[in-house]
């Protein structure tokens, strides 16, 4: 085999790698989209359209909460707990409040002499 055979060979390869990557990659975040959508449609049942609103707001703010909090929302809707009625915006403003208090941050205090 020449070497021109070889470095052909080798790039065909490596080709075929970097094709069967683009398509794992590909499936992999189709899969992640239709997670989302399920989510987002599971949400708008549980959630008033203010609520839902305000959840965007969050989500584009700091996506760690919202993530946390429609994790959260989901759990109750499919537990039952809603029994028919929807999550009004003053009960997610309550909800993240309880959230964001439950978090303790760490304060470190320098005291020089």
């Amino acid at each position: 085999m020449s070497e021109d055979e070889e470095l052909s060979n080798l790039r065909a390869k490596r080709q075929s790698e970097i094709e069967q990557q683009a398509q794992a990659q590909a499936q992999a975040q189709a899969q992640a989209q239709i997670v989302e959508q399920q989510k987002q449609r599971l949400l708008a049942t549980f959630l008033t359209d203010e609520a839902r609103t305000r959840l965007a707001n969050i989500k584009l703010a700091n996506p760690d909460y919202a993530d946390v909090l429609e994790n959260r929302l989901i759990q109750i809707g499919q537990s039952g707990q809603l029994q028919g009625s929807k999550i009004t915006d003053e009960q997610l403003k309550n909800m993240l409040r309880q959230m964001i208090g439950s978090r303790k941050e760490t304060k470190i205090n320098i005291q020089r002499k």
